[in-house]
C-alpha cells in the first residue's frame, strides 16, 4: 500500500476530526513491548506534556490502531477487557511488515504525536538517530583507507582499516552540548491543513536534535 492511500485511511481521518474538534486533546502513539502500535488520546492541559486518557487504540499496525483510539473516544473511553478479545481481536504482536513509512516508524522504536493548533494539524515523529554515514565515506572505509571525517553535527571521527575490508571508527573530537557521538535523540516536525499532509511533512523533515 503506497503512503497516500494509508495516508487516506479511515483512521487518520477520523483522528483528524476528533483533533479539530477538541483542542486540548493530543494523540500520542509509541510500540508496545511487543511490537503493537499503541495510540492513545490523552486530554493535555497546558504547561502538561502527558494527559487523562480519552481514547485507546491497539493493533499490529498504526493506521487500526488509531481507528480503534477514534472509536473508544467516541464510545466515551471503555475498560480494556470490554473491547480487546471481544469487539476487537486481541493481538499478542505487533506486525514486522509496516504498511506504510509512518508504520515503519513505529515499528523502528519512534514516537509520534498530533494536535490541532492555530488553524494547522501538527505532528511529530521522535525518537533516536544513528548518525548516517555518507555513501562516500562508506566507500573510503571499505576501501581500506585510513582517515577522520566530521559529520553535519560537527562530531569528528577516526576510521580505521580492519580485516578483509571491513573497518571501525570512533569519535576524536565532539563540540560542547554534544552528547553521545553517534546515537542521539531527535524529533520531525511538519504541519499541514490536514493530518495526513501534516504526517507527510513531518516523514520527510531533518531530525532537529533534542533535550530527551
Amino acid at each position: 500500500m503506497n503512503l497516500p492511500a494509508i495516508l487516506a485511511h479511515d483512521g487518520v481521518q477520523q483522528v483528524e476530526a476528533i483533533l479539530r474538534r477538541e483542542k486540548l486533546l493530543r494523540l500520542h502513539a509509541f510500540l508496545s513491548g511487543g511490537g503493537l502500535r499503541v495510540v492513545r488520546l490523552e486530554r493535555v492541559r497546558p504547561g502538561q506534556s502527558r494527559g487523562i486518557l480519552d481514547g485507546y487504540g491497539e493493533h499490529p499496525h498504526i493506521e487500526e490502531a488509531m481507528a480503534h483510539a477514534a472509536e473508544d473516544f467516541a464510545a466515551g473511553g471503555r475498560p480494556y477487557g470490554e473491547v480487546y478479545g471481544k469487539i476487537h481481536d486481541h493481538y499478542l504482536t505487533g506486525s514486522s511488515e509496516p504498511c506504510s513509512q509512518l508504520d515503519a516508524r513505529l515499528r523502528s522504536g519512534k514516537d509520534f504525536d498530533a494536535w490541532f493548533d492555530g488553524g494547522w494539524m501538527r505532528a511529530e515523529i521522535g525518537g533516536y538517530e544513528h548518525e548516517p554515514l555518507t555513501p562516500e565515506v562508506k566507500a573510503r572505509a571499505h576501501a581500506g583507507e585510513e582517515f577522520e571525517w566530521t559529520s553535519e553535527r560537527g562530531v569528528r571521527f577516526a576510521f580505521r582499516s580492519v580485516d578483509q575490508g571491513g573497518y571501525c571508527y570512533a569519535p576524536v573530537y565532539k563540540p560542547a552540548g554534544i552528547g553521545d557521538a553517534t546515537l542521539w535523540h531527535a524529533r520531525r516536525r511538519g504541519m499541514g491543513l490536514t493530518l495526513a499532509e501534516a504526517i507527510t511533512e513531518a516523514l520527510k523533515a531533518t531530525p532537529e536534535e533534542t533535550a530527551r
